[in-house]
């Protein structure tokens, strides 16, 4: 114990010294400095009403607050025909369940090196720090090539996106401003002004804790171009446990927005108990000359099922982001000042009749900063406690009847 807290602090002033010396070269020098530093620090408060019991609260489950608060440090070096990125991430938590054991290993999914540490367990408050982001980049005649720990992503669909596969964002996501960095090779190849090929080499485990291995890793290739004003992607390769292929299109007809994605997943091993599975989203949108936005989308989601228990372990294991096997999303936004952003989403299960509604409010206090209010509203059937096999463990009902109703406030600010 007392070994972790030292290196643990030993990290933190070794971090805290490198970003000082950065950002005191970024200082000292002039505009046409090859430095760029930069920050971003969220404070989110959310307040929970948890409708999942445990054998220690009643069957409403219980209600909880949790506080976090993250900076993110950003640092890059750009020379002729070469960019280095580095964004470290510090957060503080008034929550032991900030970060969740499965949201930790889904987080590990597609990464070789652990470039994480956490400060001595507890029972009240999180402090974690991790390297999101460290690469190298090369643009070279013929390609571009990243290597390192990067942000890798696919498709254009709005609430689901069947061709991301690198750690992709829930559909009830609020922040977005950075997607997790993965383990990567990237070697992008220009064939033209809007087309051009893809590799990449991802490092994975099977879990969190073991080494990087061939089954937990990723040799994905992919193609993409634009004919008469249609993006269209096609990709194919080794992913997490097994094999992948799909494509997408997205394009308009007139002011209409139609999109669509689609993919095959054939298992390979025994890391997951999923067997091999198909999944498609179509989507449309209309944006009004008011500026008032709207979006639908359905989605099949082949990893699902209508029983929300016997998808809960490929959901844990990151195959899926929902229980559900088909899901209708729609969202309404609406600028009402050039300021003020409003917006609200919907999404419902098709299975089972729950269904999700979060309207959220965005407010830009300056052009550094900016205010989000926001409540998720679940409804659907509650789970209860499993009184036959597996007695005392929770039973779920029903998807969206198994989230918290949630108010989540954020104030972001950049600089």
């Amino acid at each position: 114990m007392m070994a972790n807290r030292i290196t643990f602090s030993c990290l933190k002033v070794i971090l805290c010294c490198a970003l000082c010396v950065v950002s005191n070269g970024v200082i000292a020098q002039d505009s046409a400095s090859p430095w760029e530093m930069n920050y971003k620090w969220d404070n989110i408060l959310v307040l929970n009403k948890n409708p999942t019991p445990s054998p220690a609260d009643d069957i409403q489950g219980s209600e909880n607050t949790a506080y976090n608060t993250s900076l993110r440090a950003m640092a890059a070096y750009h020379h002729e025909g070469f960019t280095g990125n580095i964004h470290a991430l510090v957060n503080y938590g008034l929550s032991s369940d900030v970060i969740t054991p499965t949201a930790r290993s889904l987080l590990t999914r597609y990464r070789g090196v652990d470039l994480r540490w956490d400060a001595p367990e507890n029972e009240q408050f999180r402090f974690t720090g991790e390297i999101d982001r460290l690469n190298a980049a090369f643009f070279l005649p013929g390609a571009d090539i990243t290597i390192g720990r990067q942000a890798l992503s696919f498709g254009k669909a709005f609430f689901w996106n069947p061709l991301d596969v690198f750690l992709p964002f829930s559909p009830a996501q609020l922040d977005r401003d950075y997607k997790p960095g993965v383990d990567a090779l990237s070697i992008e190849i220009p064939q033209g002004d809007f087309s051009g090929i893809g590799l990449f080499g991802v490092l994975g485990s099977e879990d969190n804790k073991s080494s990087p291995s061939w089954d937990g890793s990723s040799l994905l290739a992919r193609y993409f171009t634009t004919v008469k004003g249609t993006d269209i992607s096609v990709q194919a390769g080794k992913v997490f446990a097994g094999y992948h292929v799909g494509a997408g299109a997205s394009g308009e007809v007139g002011k209409i927005e139609l999109r669509g994605e689609a993919s095959y997943f054939r298992n390979d091993n025994d890391i997951t108990i999923t067997k091999s599975y198909a999944s498609m989203v179509l989507g449309t949108g209309y944006r009004f000359d008011n500026s008032l936005h709207l979006q639908m989308e359905y989605f099949y989601n082949g990893a699902g099922s209508k029983d929300p228990n016997a998808a809960l372990v490929r959901l844990g294991q990151g195959l899926t982001t929902n229980l559900s096997k088909n899901i209708l999303g729609s969202s309404a936004s609406y600028e009402f000042t050039p300021l003020m952003t409003g917006r609200v989403a919907i999404i419902n299960s098709l299975d089972d009749g729950s269904f999700f509604i979060q309207p959220d409010i965005t407010y830009s206090a300056s052009d550094e900063s900016e205010f989000l209010v926001s409540v998720a509203i679940n409804k659907g059937d509650r789970p209860t406690i499993n009184t036959g096999t597996n007695a005392g463990s929770t039973l779920l009902r029903s998807e969206y009847g198994s989230y918290p109703n949630t108010l989540y406030f954020q104030y972001k600010l950049f600089f």
